[in-house]
């Protein structure tokens, strides 16, 4: 253990001529590293080193940037005029196609920072990502902290850096003691200069509440709090509570337990006497994690070599009626493997897997169909073999068998005057030990057809499988109508009906729907039926199965900007019945809310500097006996990670007050404007506003800003500088698709036959938009 101090004067030998004291290049940048960071400094310059075609010339524009305490000065030349200097000159690859990064590179083995042009990755070690660029179009990375950032300190230490870095680079030459002290005395009087310039700007036109500003000084002021994500109340601070416009869960303990030890092909997470469980097949293991202890424990596992270890193909792991399965759809037709272990406890210390023949049951079934009809290929599309208990006796079997879903597929039934297409849902049933079952007529079909020629039954993309979160039950969603998909719909669940609601509704499916992106969970009176990420935001279509009534279909988007990495996993729904939350991981962090229908309703928890960022098999799953979370996948690197999230156990959404963020950057702390303090405010402020609409848009809905109506034109409304403004549609007549996006990203649609005053609306916290203001565009198909 050692303790470094510095800067101060060297002392010389009198007798050896020698400074008793040396400082280094290193010593220098642990201290901007420290104090600055790694970004882009904006401050003054908000065009500093953004990325810009100019005549067919990409320049990166004049500024500062620093790389772990290194910094590049981008600056005119000795015979430069700075007012006809346009920047860096990018020299781009020859025959460049595509898009790729320009990056400042901090080369330590050449001592210097340099500019390249290189790949697009997800990774950019001693990199700041400057732009994502084609051959004639340039995307501003600059504010996206993934992979770049930018530096901001309302001026203080902005100022202090620009001087710094022109003082360092004009006297370097001289003696080391000298720009010490020169240093030291012009730190202090700027320190007291910028202290009185801002005090008076502070009481002129202070910060709003909301404000977050990252400082490394022991005393910020009392208006000011820590980001540790403390709860605060209402009472205390209503301002931050109201610019803050959302809750974030309080968390005891969020740590990760797998440490990088499992290796690839990881299954979803199961929890099971007490622990959690995951499969790894790269490692050929099963892995429990204890969360009371904390400790890990590996168990070889044998018999595995039919599964196959692609990222196309899940591993689902079931541990259920003392059994242990793993089963895998591996895409092609008839090709599930079912892995089974019988008497599991948890408490072995190598375990033995059995494959069942499920082929050989589906080539029995399939080949009694009679040759009139079209045979149908089992097992179908977008399913997750996931083995459960059959809750209730089906087919004359008891309540203690096994069940699980191999799938949907069409079929035409072949009459006297019309072939009805209709589709059919597949499932097994066995009981314990009895595999393949002796009845083939464990298949059936759930859904048949209601009559005439042009009307059938399908099932929507909903991830079909008896899902231990739905207690053993099928979820999904059935539509009647044939040619107009969606047109009219209902919930259904199988066999008990449980979750299902008989009242139809219109369900809007996509083209090209991704299996992955979607999922069906019911619990509480709700169910999420399909969830993804568009344009870095999440958007959730949700629904209610008791009273007998169903949301109108329309994309709720929470008011939430996700990482550019983030993405929707087959298991990555899940609802805390003891916190009454609905959570979804997003490979990125953990998107909550009580009412997933409310897109203001919804709260964000960032997990990336726990587990980095899990990019395939994500999972998460609730224990809540001990009232955990257990995230679950495997990262960019490949390695299986678990996170264990423990909820407070008294948390409650109904608390008067929020939490606040927790936010730091290279060990400096950040803080949250949270009182006024005292001067003037500028409050309220003006937010520019531009609305455009194309198509029939005009003659199907109207825009609407804060409940009043918006036509094509631009406007200045006034708001609150620590409020927020609610954006929508309201549908003026039916017929017609429409839609309004919000600065180029879909906010809110509204379907053909939904009522004439039905309104999709949104709403954001001003402060993030105020400085640019925004853009309405509405159109319909």
């Amino acid at each position: 253990m050692a303790l470094y101090d510095g800067f101060f004067d060297a002392v010389a030998d009198e007798e050896s001529g020698e400074y008793d004291r040396a400082y280094g290049s290193e010593d220098f940048t642990g201290y901007f590293a420290n104090v600055i960071g790694s970004g882009v400094c904006i401050h003054n310059n908000p065009n500093s080193f953004k990325a810009e075609y100019e005549d067919g010339i990409l320049y990166l524009r004049p500024g500062y940037l620093f790389i772990q305490g290194y910094w590049l000065a981008n600056i005119p030349g000795e015979n430069e005029a700075a007012e006809a200097y346009k920047g860096y000159a990018v020299t781009l690859p020859a025959g460049m196609t595509g898009s790729m990064a320009v990056a400042a590179h901090l080369n330590l083995g050449q001592r210097l920072i340099e500019i390249e042009v290189r790949p697009v990755s997800q990774a950019y070690p001693d990199a700041l990502v400057l732009a994502i660029i084609t051959s004639s179009t340039a995307e501003d990375t600059r504010y996206n902290t993934d992979i770049c950032g930018i530096i901001d300190t309302a001026g203080a230490l902005s100022n202090k850096v620009e001087w710094a870095v022109n003082y360092i680079d004009t006297e370097i030459e001289s003696k080391l003691q000298q720009v010490e002290r020169d240093i030291a005395a012009q730190s202090a009087k700027l320190d007291r200069k910028i202290a009185e310039v801002q005090a008076v700007a502070d009481k002129i036109v202070p910060p709003p509440i909301g404000t977050v500003k990252f400082s490394a000084a022991q005393n910020v002021g009392e208006d000011w709090l820590r980001c540790d994500g403390s709860f605060i109340s209402q009472e205390d601070y209503p301002e931050l509570v109201q610019a803050l416009g959302r809750l974030s869960p309080g968390v005891e303990d969020f740590s990760q337990q797998y440490q990088e030890q499992v290796g690839q092909g990881v299954s979803n997470g199961v929890v099971f006497a007490g622990a959690h469980w995951l499969f790894s097949l790269g490692d050929q293991a099963l892995y429990r994690c204890d969360s009371t202890t904390k400790t890990v424990t590996s168990i070889p596992v044998a018999g595995t070599e039919a599964l196959e270890n692609s990222g196309a193909s899940p591993v689902w792991l079931s541990i259920t009626g003392g059994f242990l399965f793993l089963s895998q759809y591996q895409g092609a037709v008839n090709t599930v493997v079912l892995l089974a272990c019988s008497a599991f406890t948890g408490s072995e210390s190598a375990i033995a897997m059995e494959a069942l023949d499920v082929a050989g049951v589906i080539t029995q079934y399939t080949s009694g169909i009679a040759s009139s009809d079209a045979r149908p290929s089992l097992p179908g599309d977008h399913f997750y073999p996931e083995v459960c208990q059959a809750a209730y006796a089906w087919d004359g079997e008891t309540a203690d068998s096994f069940i699980m879903c191999l799938g949907h597929d069409d079929i035409s039934v072949r009459g006297s005057t019309a072939a009805i297409p209709f589709t059919n849902l597949y499932y097994i049933v066995w009981r314990p030990g009895q595999f393949p079952a002796a009845k083939i007529s464990s298949y059936a079909a759930f859904a048949g057809t209601n009559g005439g020629s042009s009307m059938y039954n399908s099932m929507i993309k909903t991830g079909f499988r008896f899902c231990h979160k739905n207690s053993g039950e099928l979820v999904y969603i059935s539509t009647n109508y044939y040619g107009v998909q969606g047109s009219s719909a209902s919930l259904k669940s199988s066999p008990a009906e449980t979750y299902s609601s008989s009242t139809a509704v219109y369900v809007q499916t996509v083209s090209g729907d991704d299996p992955v992106a979607n999922t069906c969970v019911a619990a509480n009176n709700r169910y999420l039926y399909r969830c993804f990420v568009q344009g870095r935001r999440l958007v959730v279509r949700a629904g209610k199965y008791n009273p007998m009534t169903l949301f109108s279909d329309k994309d709720t988007q929470p008011g939430l900007t996700l990482p550019s990495r983030a993405q929707v996993f087959p298991d990555s729904v899940c609802y805390a019945a003891g916190q009454g939350v609905w959570f979804i991981f997003l490979g990125t962090g953990l998107a909550f809310s009580q009412t997933p229908e409310d897109g203001a309703s919804w709260g964000y928890l960032d997990t990336q500097d726990t587990l980095g960022v899990i990019s395939r098999f994500g999972s998460l799953v609730v224990d809540e006996e001990k009232n955990l979370l257990f995230i679950s996948g495997q990262d960019t690197l490949n390695h299986g990670k678990l996170g264990v999230l423990r909820l407070p156990p008294l948390f409650n959404y109904a608390n008067d007050g929020a939490w606040l963020p927790m936010i730091a950057s290279d060990g400096v702390p950040a803080y949250i404007k949270a009182t006024e303090g005292g001067g003037t405010v500028t409050d309220p402020v003006n937010m520019q506003i531009t609305v455009t609409i194309t198509g029939s848009f005009a003659s199907n809905a109207d825009i609407i800003f804060n409940g009043g109506v918006l036509i094509a034109g631009s406007y200045t409304r006034t708001v609150s500088a620590g409020g927020t403004f609610t954006v929508g549609i309201r549908q003026k007549s039916l017929g017609g698709y429409s839609y309004l996006s919000l600065n180029g990203t879909q906010v809110a649609s509204l379907a053909p036959n939904d009522a004439v005053g039905t309104e999709s609306t949104v709403s954001y916290n001003v402060s993030d938009f105020i400085s640019g203001g925004i853009a309405l565009e509405g159109r319909s198909r």
